[in-house]
């Protein structure tokens, strides 16, 4: 088991004051959420770093398709017709 013990003067206390606020129960609870926060952050950059190369690799290939306000229409279109027939969303393009 790991054990922190040697935090930095201000990181003691900002998890005091979370605690004291009633944000959190306990020094645990402040620490455990910001590695729950931090990792799901990096999670959401990598996502965010391969659905890039999808789209840098698609422009090497020519691929690529001009965003307009008509198709901008025919996504919300084609999301409300799926929402309606219970399909899942694409969180990705519907955010």
């Amino acid at each position: 088991m790991l054990a922190i013990t040697n935090l930095p003067r201000q990181t003691e206390d900002e998890i005091r004051h979370l605690v004291e606020s009633g944000d959190f129960d306990n020094g645990t609870d402040v620490v455990v959420q910001a590695v729950h926060d931090y990792v799901t952050r990096r999670n959401k950059a990598h996502h965010l770093r391969e659905l890039l190369q999808v789209g840098l690799d698609a422009a090497d290939r020519g691929e690529l398709v001009d965003f307009t306000p008509g198709l901008m229409r025919q996504i919300r279109e084609d999301a409300r017709r799926l929402a309606a027939a219970g399909e899942p969303l694409d969180p990705d393009v519907c955010g």
